[in-house]
Formats: C-alpha cells, structure tokens, sequence
C-alpha cells in the first residue's frame, strides 16, 4: 500500500477543539484523545491518533463534521474518491478507539526517520528490508500488522483525511486500515522527509 508522491502541503490550522467538537458528546472526545498524556508523542502525533479514533468511533459524524471542514476549507471538488469514503462511513458501523502502544510507535519512529534521511517512500528500509522483515520482532506481540505512510503534510487532520480519501490508491488500502474493526493498537511517527519535508508513519497491531 504506496501512498502517491505528490507533495501536498495545506495551509490548514488543525481544529481539535472548536466548534466541531459541539457536535461530539464529551465522553466520545475523552476517549479518542487517550495518546494525549504520552510524554514521547509531539502533538501532531497525538492529533493523528485523535482524528484516527474520531473517525472508527463516529464514522458518519466524521464525514458530517471534521471531513466536511476538511473539503470545504482545501477547496476540494467533488471525486470519485470523495464520493467512495463517503458511501464507506456512512455504511461502516462505530467501533473501539485505537490504544497507542509504545512498542509500534518505536517501530513507526524507526521507518519514518529511515524514509526521511534517504529521501525514500513506501514500506520497505532504505536498506532493502521488507514489512515483514521490518516486523519480525513483533509477530509474537500481535496477529496482525498493519502499516499507512504519508508524505508531505503537516498537521494530523490532514494526514487522517489524506489516508481517508486516499486518491490514486486503487484498492483504497489506507482507508481500510484505518477502519478495520479488527486493529486495536497504534503508534505513529511523524517526522521530516528529505524530499517532501515530513512523512508520517502509522503502525498497527491487534
């Protein structure tokens, strides 16, 4: 799952708490903010994982409120990928917010920093290793292993709405990931990229 190239960089201020929060009863935002008290997460880490939990928990709220602003705000058009993750929130039912675990986020850091300093995308080393290899040491951890890379994009909003709508992704493997019921855990690194000034890293287990 390679996500496109393309820098794109959005002036867009994250809004974690404006008036799209009214929309969002308070005990719905207390729980997708649980990465907010982690010490070695910076805040835009802490906002991806916020707007990750936001939509798992709310998939059709999501798309009313924090999608919405999102499109409206970056000028974006309406598109078949638009339209795709629209039909898929409102079909996809609610589900758990994602637990951060430290151990992911050490593997998500260690990818992201790799990519960053080779100028490399996409989910193998700079120096050849595949996923696979790259998650040997956590297969007795988790049954599953999931990871989204995005480049170019600096707040967490954006980078949750980029994997959501996913553009030019054929079989739109980041959105899935990120609403599949079956993941429970999180870590998510973002750091700067040689090419495209940062590079987010999202890993996840269940």
């Amino acid at each position: 799952m390679l996500k496109r190239t393309t820098i794109l960089i959005l002036c867009l201020i994250s809004i974690g708490a404006n008036a799209q929060d009214e929309k969002w009863d308070p005990e719905t935002l207390k729980k997708a903010r649980n990465a907010h008290q982690i010490n070695y997460l910076t805040e835009v880490e802490k906002d991806v994982i916020f707007y990750s939990n936001l939509v798992r928990m709310n998939p059709p709220l999501f798309e009313k409120t924090f999608l919405l602003t999102y499109i409206k705000k970056n000028d974006i058009q309406p598109n078949k990928w638009i339209r795709s993750l629209k039909i898929a929130l409102r079909k996809t039912k609610p589900m758990e917010q994602l637990t951060p675990k430290e151990d992911l986020f050490q593997a998500a850091k260690k990818h992201a920093i790799d990519m960053g300093k080779s100028g490399k995308v996409g989910h193998k080393s700079s120096k050849g290793k595949s996923f696979n290899d790259r998650f040997k040491h956590l297969r007795k951890s988790y049954n599953q292993l999931y990871e989204n890379c995005n480049y170019g994009l600096i707040d967490g909003l954006s980078i949750v709405c980029d994997f959501l709508i996913d553009e030019d992704v054929k079989d739109a493997g980041h959105r899935k990931t990120l609403l599949n019921a079956e993941l429970r855990y999180i870590g998510t690194s973002v750091r700067p990229h040689k090419e495209y000034l940062t590079n987010c890293v999202q890993d996840f287990g269940s």
